[in-house]
């Protein structure tokens, strides 16, 4: 069935899901193994917990580990304010809370797996907990990994979602994101 793009296609995802939880993996991503998935699924029926965010490995073409973004201990809230987010291939959310937040924005091409995270941590700030495990390879080169026009087009729509969500932006905030993002 054509999509109009990759956010197009996972809202599709979102709405045919008749599951109670869902998780989106891109063409080249995979989980690590298996005890980690159902370590997650184990994290989110244990409370009142409605996300659960685990780490990624980046990795190129060999498979080679050229970084790692942990979710815990290094993630926390207040870096959305930057325009940092876990990866969304690291999430594990109740389908019912992504039909809720609206799924994905189709207008944006790179940052609208960002808003969704926003709105999910702003929403429910006390059901979202962090792993501190890496449950999925992600491979670089995708449509956030692919460059520098990627890094430009992902901030110009950063700052959009910010201006619109964030009562804390500052245009002069969107520079320590590539900071932030060099460390975690």
């Amino acid at each position: 069935e054509p999509d109009k793009g990759i956010y197009d296609a996972m809202n599709k995802g979102i709405s045919k899901a008749q599951g109670e939880y869902i998780i989106f993996l891109n063409a080249d991503d995979h989980f690590t193994d298996a005890y980690k998935l159902e370590n997650m699924f184990w994290e989110i029926e244990k409370g009142n917990i409605v996300a659960v965010f685990t780490g990624v490995e980046f990795v190129d073409g060999e498979s080679n580990v050229k970084r790692r973004y942990r979710a815990a201990p290094r993630f926390r809230p207040w870096m959305l304010h930057f325009g940092v987010a876990p990866p969304h291939p690291g999430l594990l959310m109740k389908t019912t809370v992504a039909k809720l937040l609206g799924g994905f924005r189709n207008d944006l091409k790179i940052s609208s797996d960002f808003e969704l995270i926003y709105k999910l941590i702003k929403y429910y700030p006390d059901q979202c907990l962090f792993l501190n495990i890496i449950s999925v390879r992600m491979r670089l080169g995708g449509a956030s990994t692919s460059g520098l026009s990627s890094l430009i087009r992902s901030t110009l729509e950063l700052n959009m979602i910010l201006q619109q969500h964030s009562k804390m932006y500052f245009r002069r905030f969107a520079i320590c994101r590539f900071v932030l993002k060099i460390f975690i």
